[in-house]
């Protein structure tokens, strides 16, 4: 229950990320700066796991996470004692670009793992890839969005995607503002079908926000006000950028 979407070009990455969650789940702690095997990265914390969802390393990386509802329904071995699936993005970090990202991710063990989407957006290109349990398999970034539901999963993705297409024309690249406009969408007249979606049992918690230049990262974060439509004033969190010395993410 998840929408992300990203542009690269231009010497600007943008990516917005829609968290849907229970409404019984915690609240995500807000983005800071933090370190992961000597990398410095900005990201929300996610308390029961102690993972994230999204991140952007000081390399101007940024790692995004999604579950995988429709191959966790249809697949029938599930890990006797899965890994948190947010602490996938907190890993990835550690690669100082997108091609490290995709040789890093083909190269881990993730039978551990229940079935996720994982992409990677910087330095002019995007990669994402979906684990669905016994397979991993490279998808087309091109278009520049996912989506996930675990309700009315095709229609409601049909619906999303149908949307994106509609504000943003089907652009690579756009402003975030105008990106940002169509996360917090609610035109449906049924609200689970919105990026900004709501439910009974579920809502979106928070809309991050991260554009990297050529010096700095800076994510925004957005907390929904529970029970409306309504986002808090925003957070805001800097993080420079540095060119230190290329290093495989293996040998970190």
């Amino acid at each position: 229950m998840c929408t992300a979407s990203w542009s690269v070009g231009s010497g600007l990455t943008t990516l917005c990320f829609n968290r849907d969650e229970a409404r019984t789940r915690p609240r995500a702690v807000p983005p800071r700066e933090i370190e992961a095997d000597g990398r410095r990265l900005l990201a929300p914390i996610d308390p029961p796991g102690g993972g994230t969802w999204i991140c952007v390393n000081a390399r101007g990386i940024c790692f995004f996470l999604l579950n995988n509802y429709e191959a966790s329904a249809s697949f029938d071995v599930q890990p006797t004692e899965p890994k948190s699936r947010g602490l996938l993005p907190l890993q990835a970090a550690v690669c100082d670009s997108v091609a490290d990202f995709e040789s890093w991710l083909s190269g881990e063990l993730l039978n551990s793992y229940r079935p996720f989407f994982l992409g990677a957006v910087g330095g002019g290109t995007a990669s994402l890839f979906a684990w669905d349990g016994s397979e991993l398999r490279a998808l087309d970034a091109s278009s520049g969005f996912v989506t996930t539901s675990s309700f009315r999963s095709q229609e409601v993705q049909a619906y999303r995607k149908r949307r994106y297409g509609e504000m943003l024309g089907g652009m690579a690249s756009i402003d975030l503002d105008e990106r940002f406009a169509y996360h917090v969408d609610v035109s449906h007249p049924d609200p689970a079908y919105n990026p900004l979606m709501s439910r009974p049992d579920a809502e979106t918690h928070n809309v991050t926000s991260i554009e990297v230049s050529e010096k700095q990262a800076r994510m925004r974060f957005a907390v929904r006000i529970s029970g409306s439509n309504e986002l808090s004033p925003e957070q805001v969190s800097a993080l420079p950028l540095h060119s230190a010395a290329r290093r495989s993410c293996r040998e970190s």
